[in-house]
């Protein structure tokens, strides 16, 4: 038997065979014959091996080329809303299933995404972020109530991340994360200075790990460093002795001298781009090194209730390197 999209198809004699019995039957006013009682008893003919499949259903997501990528943009964000409300009303979701709606709703980076496939510029203004933030409040925030109350009460990470400035960088989207999962700290080279009581010492970040360590009680810190960190290239093309070339941003890269020096001396071979990559990593190093240098993270780490992390994200593959600090 032969197989074609409407279903099965019988062959050409047998076909022919039967529409001849058909139209007799027609012209001379049959009626079917009742099968016998030996005809009734005997069992059904077997199964084809194969049946036909229904279509696939087309995805939401496909952009099609005689569409703008705006109407197709459109158009799947109405449909992803209409699953939202539907979500909504049902009270019943887990509180897994309620963060997952919150990160997945992120259209910007979709229209990006879309800009930059077919060569146009991304030019974000005061302008897309007050729209960015009318869309959060539509499209995420009126509609995942359940989720947003409650942090307005209290935050409860149980994760902090120490990351780069870099704009590419960001740990909630590269992590998934949704609003209060992470405690988040930003500054040039993901760097972690050392414990210092001295007065005028770098102490930004040292607070923000005492107030996610003692009062938080976060149960991981992860410092993330990144590929192509121009806060290590500087590092790493600045020379013993050369005055500085900024006001705050030497003095501050300062805190990993260390580590370049490190790298240097074992990798000074290489070619400079993969001395950077080499220090990027050792910096990172350096940065856990520092962390055991507070009390509070060090009774915390020994007492089993804090662990400290290594990561490093490369984003050409993407691909993100972790290690634990022992």
């Amino acid at each position: 038997m032969s197989q074609s999209q409407s279903g099965w198809l019988l062959p050409g004699t047998m076909c022919m065979g039967v529409c001849a019995g058909m139209a007799i039957a027609y012209k001379l006013g049959q009626q079917k014959p009742q099968p016998s009682m030996q005809q009734m008893m005997m069992p059904p003919p077997p199964m084809p091996t194969q049946m036909p499949l229904p279509p696939a259903p087309v995805p939401v997501n496909v952009i099609h080329e005689n569409k703008s990528a705006g109407s197709v943009l459109a158009a799947v964000d109405s449909q992803l809303t209409s699953i939202l409300n539907d979500l909504s009303k049902n009270d019943t979701t887990s509180t897994e299933h309620k963060r997952t709606r919150v990160v997945n709703r992120n259209n910007r980076l979709d229209i990006c995404a879309d800009k930059a496939s077919i060569g146009e510029p991304i030019k974000t203004t005061i302008s897309t972020l007050k729209q960015g933030f009318r869309q959060f409040k539509e499209s995420v925030f009126s509609q995942n109530h359940d989720y947003f109350m409650p942090l307005a009460a209290h935050q409860s990470p149980k994760v902090m991340v120490i990351a780069c400035c870099d704009s590419r960088c960001d740990p909630d989207t590269l992590m998934g994360a949704a609003p209060g999962e992470i405690f988040t700290v930003r500054s040039i080279a993901n760097l972690i200075p050392p414990y210092s009581k001295k007065d005028g010492a770098l102490a930004g970040t040292s607070a923000a790990l005492e107030y996610a360590v003692t009062a938080l009680k976060v149960e991981h810190v992860v410092v993330m460093g990144h590929q192509f960190c121009g806060g290590i290239k500087a590092l790493m093309s600045r020379s013993k002795g050369q005055p500085p070339n900024n006001e705050f941003v030497d003095d501050w890269m300062c805190i990993s001298v260390d580590a370049a020096e490190r790298v240097k001396g074992v990798f000074g071979h290489l070619p400079f781009d993969d001395q950077c990559r080499c220090c990027e990593r050792e910096s990172v190093n350096n940065s856990l090194k520092n962390l055991m240098t507070y009390p509070f993270v060090k009774k915390a780490v020994e007492g089993g209730q804090l662990g400290i992390h290594g990561w490093l994200y490369n984003m050409i593959e993407p691909s993100m390197t972790m290690w634990k600090h022992e």
